[in-house]
């Protein structure tokens, strides 16, 4: 019940040896600059472990319970033999809630600002990055992975070295949280959202405040 990762196994998608050992760590990074807060909010990760060994990178990470699903509300949420349906339904919602509640604490407490997009001619309301997932397990505690991108992507320079230059290159946390304004994890993607334009330059506005006021300070 281990999942392994080897960052050669993602040369090709990444499109070089340094973006694959990268893009391959965010997660575990990510999870491990994110515990602390995520414990605020009762939010747990897999357990993932990254190890270096002469020059490949491997993570592996703990299946998680399972994913709670409607098939399953009636033997995990229903508490009353005369009304399964509706208290199934009713306690999967309130779940639900809850689990939207707990993430949207802890973007605030990343200052990473909340959006909305398209797809498929339906809006969706990002409360982290677009593709962090988040779910009820079956023993109803919430998790929440796939975050190596929770945190807003590097402003790329031009020619865009590789298209995907957002799975690798991010900025610091620190830098974020010291943002004025909620920053948009999914600046400079497809998932920007309907405030892209602006999103973009308030990036690279913090991003160019830290190359030229920060670091030289």
């Amino acid at each position: 019940n281990i999942l392994f990762q080897l960052h050669d196994d993602e040369i090709d998608f990444y499109g070089n040896d340094e973006d694959a050992m990268k893009g391959l760590a965010n997660e575990f990074r990510a999870q491990d600059y994110l515990t602390p807060y995520a414990a605020e909010e009762n939010l747990l990760f897999p357990m993932s472990a990254m190890l270096d060994y002469m020059g490949k990178r491997l993570i592996a990470t703990a299946i998680t319970p399972g994913m709670a699903e409607p098939r399953d509300l009636i033997e995990i949420f229903a508490t009353d033999d005369d009304a399964v349906d509706d208290n199934a339904t009713s306690a999967w919602d309130d779940a639900q809630d809850n689990l939207k509640r707990a993430v949207k604490k802890l973007g605030s407490s990343l200052n990473i600002k909340e959006h909305t997009f398209s797809f498929d001619g339906q809006k969706e309301e990002v409360l982290l990055a677009a593709d962090v997932q988040m779910f009820v397990d079956k023993e109803k505690d919430n998790y929440i992975m796939s975050c190596a991108r929770v945190l807003p992507t590097e402003p790329p320079t031009y020619p865009v070295p590789s298209w995907r230059h957002h799975l690798c290159w991010q900025i610091r946390p620190e830098l974020v949280q010291s943002s004025l304004d909620p920053v948009n994890p999914d600046a400079f993607s497809a998932w920007a959202g309907r405030s892209a334009r602006e999103d973009n330059v308030a990036a690279r506005n913090l991003f160019n405040r830290m190359k030229k006021n920060i670091i030289p300070g």
